[in-house]
């Protein structure tokens, strides 16, 4: 099981099932994988996801989370938040009925802690913080967006964007790699129009002396092309 959030930022559940199908065409098991469902939690907290799972194997005909009922459940996998894992999270209350569930914290999500840590004090911590200013500069402020939007039009009549999208993409989330890989996309894409705006923003006389300063030192920092030099082939 796993969260999700849909276009108007709720929190949703879905559940997917890997089990042995022993009703095949040959004597084989066959392992097999099934979508089983998408529950709303009431809550983010973990009597709420386990009413989720509970909503969820009723669906299959599995009338209570118990020794009885649950006799063939031989594991869960979740990601690795308190919510979940904690003897006080869902794990814990799902034990507490059916203790020798084993429960896997899912390999994705590791992989990409994983990642995350390998890349801790390199040069990407200087990447990841341009890519987060270069975010903020543009997130509410549609002023900024329209005239960065004029300038990569103008580009579109000799060049040809590998990216379609024009402002530049949070580079944080759940999804660690997924989004600081599409953030960097973005910028590279259309490296040229960040920086020629970022040029423009510099030297506006309407822009506070304080700020002029920032987005000069700002667009220093992002015409070193050693910070490129280690962002990976895309």
């Amino acid at each position: 099981m796993d969260g999700s959030t849909d276009s108007g930022n709720i929190d949703d559940e879905l559940f997917l099932a890997v089990f042995c199908d022993v009703d095949g065409m040959d004597e084989r098991v066959h392992t097999r994988m099934k979508f089983l469902a998408v529950e709303r939690p009431n809550d983010a907290t973990a009597s709420g996801l386990f009413q989720c799972l509970q909503c969820c194997l009723h669906k299959i005909g599995v009338k209570a989370i118990d020794a009885e009922e649950c006799k063939r459940l031989v594991g869960i996998g979740t990601d690795g938040t308190n919510t979940n894992i904690a003897s006080a999270g869902l794990k814990g209350l799902v034990e507490s009925q059916v203790p020798w569930v084993f429960w896997m914290w899912c390999l994705a999500h590791r992989v990409e802690l994983a990642i995350k840590d390998a890349l801790k004090s390199t040069t990407f911590d200087l990447i990841d913080e341009m890519l987060l200013r270069m975010y903020y500069i543009y997130e509410k402020s549609p002023k900024k967006c329209r005239e960065l939007e004029n300038i990569i039009t103008d580009l579109k009549e000799f060049m040809k964007f590998d990216d379609a999208g024009i402002p530049p993409v949070r580079a944080s989330g759940t999804q660690w790699v997924t989004h600081k890989l599409s953030a960097m996309k973005r910028i590279i894409s259309k490296f040229g129009a960040y920086t020629s705006h970022l040029v423009a923003l510099s030297e506006d006389s309407s822009t506070k002396a304080a700020d002029h300063a920032k987005l000069k030192g700002y667009l220093k920092k992002w015409l070193m092309l050693n910070i490129f030099w280690a962002v990976p082939s895309l």
